[in-house]
């Protein structure tokens, strides 16, 4: 009778032992079930959208862009297509200037140099002499991009003229302010005679070189040259009136001026 007990005992916990997976199992299956079941039922039009998105198509579009940007670069490299390698250059700033666009360049920069000079000497104050040489001083401050490369050196010997007229026209000043009495008594002002005499020889020298450059100028437009040839004249007259001025001062010795 124990026996017998004992034996439904254990059978009865080995089929208690089995039924718990079983029924865990089936739980499971349920859930899943549910969950697929409600993702089907209530998920389509997550789905819908999702074909819409085509998300599996993201890693394809990548490689297509990439493609399409190397033809592009294919022919704009390839020889014979002028007009995008022009664009190119033009924005790398490599574009060569042609032989027609440096004519343009030059013509525009001779009439603008010729306007400038005209204008000048259209509107001449009272000072007519002085307002001359001013003009003709200007002509060679701006004359670099219509005298090639002999325009440095025509602009240095301007600026040096134009410092040297500045100081004889100070000493004209002084000799023309000076004392009537005194200039009867002693004669004229020899110190401010003996600076326009300096200056004059000078400018003579810088004058000599500027007819040489100007002559041998080989960059030089035809009209350019003659306007810059007539402001040369310019200067010239006005160092030999200087000089002039400055050498009658000198021999003026006045009532005593022999004494000294």
């Amino acid at each position: 009778m124990i026996r017998t007990l004992s034996a439904m005992v254990i059978l009865l916990l080995l089929l208690s032992a089995l039924s718990v997976p079983a029924a865990a199992a089936g739980g499971s299956g349920g859930s899943d079930g549910g969950g697929a079941g409600g993702s089907d039922g209530a998920g389509n039009s997550d789905n819908s959208a999702g074909d819409g998105a085509a998300p599996s198509e993201g890693p394809q579009a990548q490689p297509l862009q990439e493609e399409q940007e190397r033809k592009q670069q294919t022919t704009v490299e390839q020889p014979g297509v002028q007009i995008n390698q022009q664009d190119r250059d033009q924005t790398q700033g490599r574009t060569n200037v042609s032989t027609d666009d440096e004519t343009i360049i030059l013509q525009r920069d001779r009439d603008h140099f010729l306007q400038q000079v005209e204008m000048r000497q259209q509107n001449l104050p009272a000072e007519p002499e002085r307002a001359q040489v001013h003009t003709a001083l200007y002509a060679f401050s701006i004359a670099g991009n219509v005298t090639g490369r002999d325009g440095p050196e025509l602009a240095r010997l301007g600026a040096e003229m134009n410092t040297s007229f500045a100081a004889a026209y100070a000493a004209e000043e002084q000799i023309k302010n000076q004392n009537s009495l005194m200039r009867m008594l002693y004669g004229g002002d020899r110190e401010a005679a003996g600076l326009l005499v300096q200056y004059a020889d000078q400018n003579r020298q810088r004058i000599q070189t500027m007819e040489q450059l100007i002559a041998n100028c080989s960059d030089c437009d035809p009209q350019v040259r003659l306007m810059l040839e007539e402001q040369v004249q310019v200067l010239s007259q006005e160092q030999n009136r200087l000089i002039t001025l400055g050498q009658e001062e000198q021999a003026d010795k006045g009532l005593f001026g022999w004494l000294f």
